[in-house]
């Protein structure tokens, strides 16, 4: 998802439930086979590194709270289009 599309759909409307459930959908293995891949959002780190970041960056919003604009568009850039 380009940074464009993900600021889209965040400004309609992204609760921390849904970002949850795009994190949770990233299972283990395939964490695990992308263990090396790069993250798009910062090459500097491993998609298993973001993941954990962007996990414990959720913990404090309720399910049905709005997220902060920078952690819901790294989410969905990311993850949201899949396994890369």
């Amino acid at each position: 998802m380009t940074k464009k599309d993900a600021i889209a759909k965040v400004r309609a409307g992204v609760t921390a439930g849904d970002l949850r459930e795009i994190l949770n959908k990233q299972t283990e293995s395939r964490l695990g086979a992308s263990r090396a891949k790069m993250s798009t959002i910062n090459p500097a780190l491993t998609r298993c590194d973001v993941w954990d970041i962007l996990f414990a960056s959720l913990a404090d919003y309720r399910v049905d709270e709005i997220v902060d604009e920078a952690i819901a568009v790294n989410i969905l850039r990311e993850f949201e289009s899949g396994e890369r």
